[in-house]
């Protein structure tokens, strides 16, 4: 995961310095839906993204984001394992039963994406309405614990990101970011539990821009 967190510095740097350019760092919240919710039904309070767009004209960016998620839930919910790599003990690629008692389960979800905006409005106006959507790569990690053994699954999705957001400018140099995001990774690869390992989630983000122009 190193080369991730090179990559955000360099993000940060560029979108910094370059001209008709726009960065972000943003508070996460995400509310999980469908599959991800029969695996842990619980909101998460833990995440973060950032972000750097590139404007080729006055209401039209493209960009790079970086995010991560981390769902989490204790539960005594019976669950069903299957073709699961047992993290402390012997691998077991076919090992497939019903498990009670009390888990531990956890998601975390690193989105990786090309972006694209439109904003309405004028760039040096109070606020600023805007929507686009994200193309990229999530990478999942999926873990259930129980007991002295855990169960873990990292596989790499490709995925979506719709988008609406609001800039709200409080002067040259504070700006305000507000957005919400419905993110969508494909099934990929294998899971903990479940025959399909999709993972969908609102977010909601908050945080602060910076602008170049």
């Amino acid at each position: 995961m190193k080369w991730i967190y090179l990559s955000i510095i360099i993000l940060l740097v560029t979108a910094s310095v370059s001209a008709q350019s726009f960065g972000s760092i943003t508070y996460n919240a995400a509310v999980p839906q469908d599959n991800l919710r029969d695996f842990v039904d619980s909101e998460s309070w833990r995440g973060f993204g950032v972000e750097g767009r590139w404007f080729q004209s006055s209401n039209l960016s493209f960009g790079l984001s970086f995010g991560w998620n981390v769902f989490d839930q204790r539960t005594n919910t019976p669950i069903q394992i299957q073709g699961s790599d047992i993290v402390d003990g012997e691998n077991s690629e076919n090992i497939r039963a019903t498990v009670t008692g009390t888990q531990i389960r956890y998601v975390n979800s690193f989105p990786i994406m090309a972006t694209g905006h439109f904003y309405i409005g004028k760039k040096r106006e109070t606020i600023r309405i805007y929507g686009g959507a994200g193309v990229g790569t999530y990478h999942i990690k999926q873990r259930l614990e129980i007991g002295l053994v855990a169960f873990e699954e990292n596989n790499w999705h490709f995925g979506i990101a719709p988008e609406a957001g609001l800039l709200l400018r409080f002067s040259r140099d504070v700006t305000m970011i507000f957005n919400i995001k419905y993110n969508y990774a494909f099934s990929s690869g294998k899971t903990v539990s479940g025959e399909d390992n999709d993972v969908a989630y609102w977010g909601f983000n908050i945080g602060f821009a910076w602008q170049s122009w």
